[in-house]
């Protein structure tokens, strides 16, 4: 998506809302979203609250007072912490698996020619 005018000179007035994006979607390797993630529990967005009707922010501060004092934010965040460690590890595999099949290890005889790249030279002054 594309926020920026035809000059694209306020790229920097669209950061928040795209971080807020980012924070907010489930990322692939983790299946979980970098907010959820830290804080245990969904990120409630303004969609989600045109959905209720009414917004009881007294009953939501109650219910998060709560959670806290049971401390049932810090087991479900270890939890959801504990799978997406498990879905990076799947993820990883995955990745090496994909590497591995298009990246060949070079296989060289004793009468191969190669070349050695020399560094030195390129660091070397007056020259």
């Amino acid at each position: 998506m594309k926020v920026v005018n035809s000059k694209a000179d306020d790229w920097d007035q669209h950061i928040d809302e795209m971080l807020l994006g980012y924070r907010v979607n489930d990322q692939a390797s983790t299946k979980h979203s970098p907010f959820e993630l830290l804080y245990g529990v969904k990120a409630k967005l303004p969609i989600d609250l045109e959905k209720e009707n009414v917004v009881d922010v007294t009953d939501d501060f109650c219910a998060s007072q709560r959670r806290s004092s049971e401390g049932s934010v810090r087991g479900n965040s270890s939890a959801i912490r504990d799978t997406a460690k498990e879905n990076i590890a799947a993820a990883q595999h995955v990745q090496k698996l994909r590497y591995d099949l298009k990246h060949a290890h070079p296989s060289y005889q004793v009468v191969d020619s190669v070349l050695k790249y020399n560094r030195r030279r390129e660091t070397r002054m007056n020259e």
